[in-house]
C-alpha cells in the first residue's frame, strides 16, 4: 500500500499533463503543477473551485451527469473530449481521461 501511494504521488507530482482529484460534488481535492500551469490559477484557487467553474458552459450538464454516473458506479472509465476555459480567456480542446480510485 505504501509503495502504491508513493507511485501515485510520484506520477501525480511529476506528470507533464494536468491531473486532479475531485470529490462527488466536483470539488477539487488535489491538483498537480501541470494542471495549475495549464489553467492559470494557483493551487489554492483551484482547491476552492468545482469542475464546473473551469468547464465550458455548454459542457457543464454533460460533465455533471458523467461525474454522477462515474461515482454511482454506472461507468468505470470514460474518455471525453472537453473544452476547458483557462484564466486568460484561452480555450483548450483536451482529451480528458476520468477514472475512479477507491
Amino acid at each position: 500500500m505504501l509503495q502504491s501511494e508513493s507511485n501515485f504521488r510520484t506520477i501525480f507530482n511529476n506528470a507533464a499533463i494536468g491531473i486532479n482529484v475531485i470529490d462527488k460534488s466536483g470539488k477539487f481535492l488535489q491538483v498537480n503543477h501541470a494542471m495549475v500551469d495549464m489553467l492559470g490559477y494557483t493551487e489554492n484557487e483551484l482547491l476552492k473551485m468545482k469542475i464546473e467553474d473551469i468547464t465550458f458552459p455548454e459542457d457543464i450538464v454533460l460533465s455533471i451527469n458523467l461525474l454522477r454516473a462515474l461515482f454511482d458506479g454506472k461507468m468505470n472509465i470514460t474518455d471525453l473530449i472537453k473544452d476547458i476555459s483557462a484564466r486568460m480567456a484561452l480555450f483548450f480542446g483536451l482529451d480528458v481521461l476520468v477514472n475512479t480510485f477507491f
